[in-house]
């Protein structure tokens, strides 16, 4: 392991570590509001508590292992962009209300696109192979 981490790879890592926060938010704050979650969306409330526990639990080995230069940092990260790609469209399909859907798809579509190039081309930089050891190829 190398230690000089790329500052792109950092950036990737800080970028896990505010989403994994935002999650371990949205587990706390589902949790702490129970019930008044449950009366205004009676059933999402268990839906929010499972999914943001899912995801801490997703997200942090996600970014300790970019932290680190873990070996399988790089395609771990890019499986559980996919999947929290998939995840966050499926929830703006079906959670977000309609006005709210027309309004901004189109902007928050590329900009997901443009940061999934982005993750994917950091992973992939000769920098970032060698941060990650000769085992990640």
């Amino acid at each position: 392991m190398n230690l000089s981490r790329p500052k792109s790879v950092t950036v990737v890592a800080l970028l896990v570590l505010i989403l994994t926060v935002m999650r371990l938010l949205r587990f706390v704050y589902a949790i702490k509001d129970w019930n008044f979650i449950n009366e205004l969306l009676p059933s999402l409330s268990f839906y929010l508590i499972v999914s943001g526990l899912i995801w801490v639990i997703v997200g942090a080995p996600a970014f300790l292992g970019l932290w680190f230069g873990v070996t399988w940092a790089p395609i771990y990260t890019r499986i559980i962009a996919i999947v929290y790609t998939i995840n966050y469209w499926l929830e703006y399909i079906f959670i977000v209300n309609v006005q709210g859907r027309q309004a901004n798809w189109l902007l928050l579509g590329s900009l997901n696109l443009v940061l999934l190039v982005w993750i994917y081309w950091v992973l992939s930089r000769t920098s970032t192979r060698v941060y990650f050891g000769a085992k990640y190829e």
